[in-house]
């Protein structure tokens, strides 16, 4: 999502809080989150939040890294499967907050698709197993 798209009044909010550590995303980005990328990747990225917000200070840079480029400060990026959160960390007296500035989901991720339902398994024929069972010699 375009910076240009959010509204100036639209602020932060704080969606996962540990014991040190938080996330801070805006009602857009958040949106853009829960219904504009896969299951999988959503499921991803809340368990790289989850894991930031407890105070993993090693994650793999598959799920979190370096942004490459930032013009000034430090810019991270929470990444899976070809979306990107991109964000700067900021600490206060009892929180280092990691606020979120951009979220980027990559033109070749396919957008979210319902995954139609399996077909049910026919009832099994239970009863010719007991027939055939009684007519063994």
């Amino acid at each position: 999502m375009d910076s240009a798209d959010r509204t100036p009044s639209e602020h932060m909010e704080v969606r996962f809080e540990g014991v040190h550590r938080r996330i801070a995303i805006r009602a857009s980005d958040w949106e853009t989150l829960r219904t504009k990328i896969q299951r999988s990747a959503h499921l991803r990225l809340v368990a790289a939040f989850k894991r930031f917000c407890a105070g993993c200070d090693n994650m793999p840079e598959q799920a979190f890294r370096r942004c490459e480029g930032g013009g000034f400060g430090r810019l991270e990026e929470f990444v899976a499967d070809g979306v990107l959160v991109i964000g700067r960390r900021g600490t206060d007296d009892r929180f280092q907050t990691f606020y979120t500035t951009e979220v980027r989901v990559s033109s070749e991720v396919a957008l979210l698709v319902q995954q139609p339902e399996a077909p049910r398994q026919s009832l099994l024929p239970l009863e010719n197993g007991i027939q055939q069972k009684g007519t063994e010699r």
